[in-house]
């Protein structure tokens, strides 16, 4: 089935540049954080964060953008809830599998 495209249509603008900012406040204070309580390089500290939560900010804007294509989330209430929590739990499985690293200590601290 084709979909007509009206190429007069403005369409809302896209919100990355307010999801980038918040991240990056994000990633920010938490590497503040660090180099406060535990004394780690900033540098270090700063490209680590950046690397973890710009991954996950990446897998919420995928789980986000599924939604909205596939349209996951129309019909019931129950039936919304249990595919958001689904995405958002293959989202968690697959950050926790791939990137995540407790930034706890520098000796577990996976830059330093």
């Amino acid at each position: 089935m084709s979909e007509v495209v009206d190429l007069s249509d403005r369409r809302r603008p896209q919100r990355i540049w307010l999801a980038a900012g918040a991240w990056t406040v994000v990633v920010s204070v938490i590497a503040l954080i660090l180099r406060v309580e535990e004394g780690l390089p900033l540098v270090r500290v700063v490209l680590s964060t950046s690397v973890w939560y710009y991954t996950l900010g990446a897998l919420v804007w995928a789980a986000c953008s599924l939604d909205v294509r596939f349209e996951l989330s129309r019909g019931t209430l129950v039936r919304a809830l249990v595919v958001h929590v689904a995405i958002g739990l293959a989202a968690l499985a697959v950050w926790m599998a791939g990137i995540h690293r407790p930034p706890l200590t520098p000796s577990l601290f996976w830059l330093c």
